[in-house]
């Protein structure tokens, strides 16, 4: 039972007899909330722990005990927040066992204090409501203490319709009512809004480009040009009002105290009008001085501040020079990310820092399970050993976020693992366990995805932030690994056929029931692998890179193929997203038809 949990706890011992759970209490651990603390529960009592109580497993104000006996259930800790972590372990047991529990004592403190989530919600997908409360009711049974919804555009800022009003937006009063649903549930929403770079959904329109670094365009790190600019020109007061407007509406929508003000990826910074700034004191001495700027705005308003650090890691002679109380979120996504050398440096420098590691469900149709295990487990051996005070897991929707949310579940089960237990606590395959509680309730469904997750290791040319099966799917809007294109080659597809057709068979044989969009999500991740399979085969039969090659029979049979997985895209996008966002996504998959016809 223990290693099925997640996290699971550090101690659980197993005695004998079982306890009834009333259907009260049965109810409320359904949807475990911070309310019953305060409620009188048949068979649930509470006691405090002191530092020399024998039963305290850590100096945590976040570790518990759970004793289940015949006659009652007992949690004790030192406050509130121990207590509702005994609620939420009681909640699984429930889930998973039904009303009749095994008698058992379970000792379990976090390794984290601050375990947090982040979903892009701009990259296309605003998710529905419902279906985001749905998540977070998730996420809250995984232990997890923060979300952070990662905003560009996407929240519904007066005055700025022009940038926001396709992305289906997230309204004041969405996030008031999401701040109070997960502050019920023991996590903060922590407001996270960029604030320097990634800005080109605002900088693509005329009325913003004043504000925008290279307003003609620029030439990306990859050497690719990049007709938007991504960054604000930090050389005009104008850029520092437009961002305090945005904090003057977001932020009274979070009882939070915390921000994270984004500032990552600034690829275009010094390439345009701050040139001559650039050239004269350095990039790195440019990009502090906004930064402090925006600290400072921030602190100003009573905001402790988050950024995220890969910019600033570049300059590490500037860390001293941050403004104020700051907190550097180091985020790294592939299995090889140097977590050792960026948090030695970090805590050399005496900042607050955090670890963030990915989902790997980005790039992706079904993700990159190794991946993720490998780099989560990374990031959280390095964070503890250097001694980070949080550890977050983000979840991402790079170009055109055409990969499914089940996709990302793996990534946020084991993430979930190593933020509360740690590296040495991880195992990969435990998410698939995991799987059938928290999403499918089906051990043949969460064996496909596990194979469908794995795939991509059929090709054993290693390539960054995807595969190759992605690659040459995005080929026609995104060119940055043709030069790979002939390794891939060399090193074939593998099995991907044959589990293929076995994920088709366990799909069969699970028989998911019901609309809830997980089950549409699984099938469509196995009809996109299907096609990026078959498309990456067609191309290297021709001996080059290009879609042009395809024979005219296998043209015709994938075109016929995209044309239905497109339908049923936007039909299951419609299951969990609001309806901005998926014009552009299909828009992705029509340069694919109109390759494939042409």
């Amino acid at each position: 039972m223990k290693n099925s949990m997640v996290p699971s706890p550090g101690s659980f011992k197993v005695l004998s007899g079982s306890f009834q759970i009333s259907s009260v209490l049965a109810s409320q651990l359904s949807d475990p909330q911070l309310s019953i603390l305060e409620e009188d529960n048949e068979g649930l009592q509470f006691s405090t722990l002191s530092d020399t109580d024998e039963r305290a497993v850590g100096p945590a104000e976040e570790s518990y005990v759970l004793d289940i006996s015949q006659d009652e259930i007992e949690i004790s800790a030192s406050g509130r927040k121990g207590f509702f972590n005994g609620i939420l372990t009681l909640s699984q047991l429930y889930l998973r066992e039904g009303p009749e529990l095994n008698c058992c004592r379970i000792e379990d403190t976090p390794l984290f204090n601050n375990r947090a989530v982040m979903l892009d919600i701009s990259r296309n997908r605003v998710y529905r409501m419902e279906y985001l409360k749905e998540m977070i009711r998730k996420f809250a049974l995984l232990k997890f203490n923060q979300l952070q919804l990662y905003m560009e555009n996407t929240f519904d800022y007066r005055g700025h319709e022009t940038a926001c009003r396709d992305s289906s937006p997230l309204t004041p009063d969405d996030i008031r009512e999401l701040d109070t649903f997960c502050r019920e549930r023991g996590i903060e929403l922590v407001p996270n809004q960029n604030s320097f770079g990634h800005m080109e959904r605002w900088l693509r329109h005329p009325e913003y480009h004043g504000i925008a670094e290279a307003p003609d365009g620029f030439i990306d790190p990859e050497g690719v040009f990049r007709p938007e600019s991504s960054t604000l020109y930090p050389g005009t007061d104008k850029s520092m009002d437009f961002i305090r407007g945005l904090y003057d509406q977001l932020l009274p929508c979070f009882t939070s105290r915390r921000i994270n003000i984004g500032c990552d990826e600034t690829w275009d910074l010094g390439k345009g009008r701050s040139r001559e700034a650039v050239e004269k004191a350095g990039v790195g001495r440019v990009y502090l001085e906004f930064v402090n700027r925006l600290i400072n705005e921030a602190e100003g308003r009573g905001y402790s501040v988050q950024l995220w650090a890969d910019i600033i890691l570049n300059h590490p002679e500037l860390l001293s020079e941050l403004a104020g109380e700051v907190t550097a979120v180091n985020w790294g996504y592939e299995p090889d990310h140097p977590f050792e050398k960026e948090t030695t440096v970090l805590k050399k420098s005496g900042l607050d820092f955090y670890v963030c590691t990915g989902t790997s469900s980005w790039n992706a149709p079904a993700a990159r399970w190794e991946a993720a295990y490998e780099n989560i487990r990374n990031g959280a051996f390095w964070a503890e050993k250097n001694g980070a005070s949080g550890y977050m897991v983000t979840d991402w929707g790079d170009n055109g976020h055409w990969n499914q949310p089940a996709a990302s579940w793996p990534g946020f089960l084991m993430a979930a693992q190593g933020a509360w237990g740690g590296a040495d606590s991880m195992s990969a395959d435990q998410a698939v366990a995991a799987l059938d509680l928290f999403l499918y309730k089906n051990s043949a469904a969460s064996k496909a995805h596990r194979i469908l997750g794995s795939l991509y290791l059929e090709n054993s040319h290693v390539l960054h932030n995807g595969s190759v099966f992605t690659y040459m799917m995005m080929d026609p809007f995104y060119p940055y690994y043709r030069g790979e294109y002939g390794a891939c080659r060399k090193a074939g597809t593998g099995k991907a056929q044959e589990l293929i057709e076995r994920v088709g068979v366990l799909l069969a044989e699970a028989a998911l029931e019901g609309d809830y969009p997980h089950r549409q999500e699984l099938e469509l991740m196995h009809g996109f692998c299907r096609f990026s399979v078959n498309l990456t085969e067609g191309i290297f039969r021709t001996g080059g890179s290009e879609w042009q090659g395809l024979v005219a029979g296998e043209r015709r049979a994938l075109a016929e193929e995209l044309r239905e997985l497109s339908e049923r895209f936007a039909a299951v996008w419609e299951l969990s997203c609001r309806p901005g966002g998926l014009a552009d996504s299909l828009e992705k998959l029509k340069s694919w038809l109109e390759r494939l016809e042409s």
